[in-house]
């Protein structure tokens, strides 16, 4: 007996793998799609997780401040003088502005002294062209303070010196108190003689010497480079007038003392009073032949045993 297959079964058969190819194809292609969504959200994860990350601090070292250094004095800076006076007090060799006006010695052997007069003590002998730095001058204008001489300022008198540069800006001071004043006399001091009418000379300088024997006095009078004779001396002491007869002699004068020394000056007059006891007031003014003043007075105070009893004055006709 033959028998027949019914065409349903075939069919159905074919339908039912073609179910199966396709389900399976599905499911394959719902595999790769979740795993490859998946991978995607992995990747986005860790993006997003890098994107949010908290940076962390770093430790950055903070720096120890350090005190300021001290500042160093310049050593070239010149420490300025602690005076009280206008000129500064500047150590022998220091340096004073290039500016300080000059004083250059115009004479021979011109004495330097410790103040503005005569009175002064002597601290140093300047010989012609000796030249100083001009740091003040006194109120009369006829001294000026020098620098240096031993580490200190001194004064020399300003007939003998030529300036060069503004001496019209130095400071003017009071000027050094002598270390030693002679004491008042114990007779009564007279009034200062009265000026000299009609002066024809000028009074450049007075000044006391070592002499203790009796009280000498020497006067140069002169114009220009000649001694001029016929001049003589009224010297009176504590008021009373005391006998000269000498007078000047004229042409190349003499000297003070024999040899170079810081005590010799030019004379052409010289008078003695041996006995005469030194301490009172002396007063010296230059008189002509006539015995008229032709010059203003020279005042001293001697002490007794005053060790000082030479006295210079010096007259330099107008």
């Amino acid at each position: 007996m033959t028998v027949q297959k019914h065409p349903t079964n075939g069919s159905s058969r074919r339908r039912a793998h073609q179910r199966r190819a396709v389900a399976w194809t599905f499911a394959l292609f719902l595999a790769l799609l979740l795993a490859g969504c998946g991978l995607f959200a992995a990747g986005q994860e860790e993006e997003t997780v890098r994107a949010i990350r908290t940076p962390k601090p770093t430790f950055t070292p903070t720096a120890t401040a350090l005190p300021a250094p001290q500042a160093q004095p310049d050593a070239a800076t010149p420490i300025p003088p602690a005076v009280a006076a206008a000129a500064p007090a500047a150590a022998e060799g220091g340096a004073l502005l290039s500016s300080s006006p000059k004083a250059v010695i115009n004479g021979p052997l011109v004495n330097i002294r410790s103040g503005p007069g005569t009175q002064f003590d002597i601290v140093a002998t300047a010989e012609r062209g000796t030249e100083y730095d001009i740091v003040a001058r006194n109120p009369a204008g006829d001294w000026w303070s020098i620098c240096c001489v031993n580490g200190a300022p001194a004064w020399v008198i300003a007939e003998f010196v030529d300036t060069d540069g503004a001496v019209d800006s130095v400071p003017v001071v009071g000027g050094t108190t002598p270390a030693a004043a002679p004491p008042a006399p114990a007779a009564p001091v007279p009034a200062a003689p009265p000026p000299a009418p009609a002066a024809q000379f000028d009074l450049r300088t007075q000044e006391q010497f070592p002499e203790t024997a009796a009280v000498r006095i020497f006067m140069y009078v002169y114009s220009g480079n000649q001694a001029l004779e016929g001049y003589s001396l009224r010297v009176t002491k504590d008021g009373v007038e005391l006998p000269v007869t000498a007078t000047s002699f004229g042409g190349q004068p003499a000297f003070t003392w024999p040899f170079q020394d810081a005590r010799q000056r030019y004379q052409n007059f010289k008078v003695e009073f041996p006995g005469t006891p030194p301490a009172g007031i002396w007063d010296i003014q230059l008189i002509d032949r006539n015995g008229a003043t032709a010059g203003p007075a020279a005042r001293f105070i001697l002490r007794d045993n005053d060790p000082e009893q030479e006295l210079y004055v010096r007259y330099e006709r107008r």
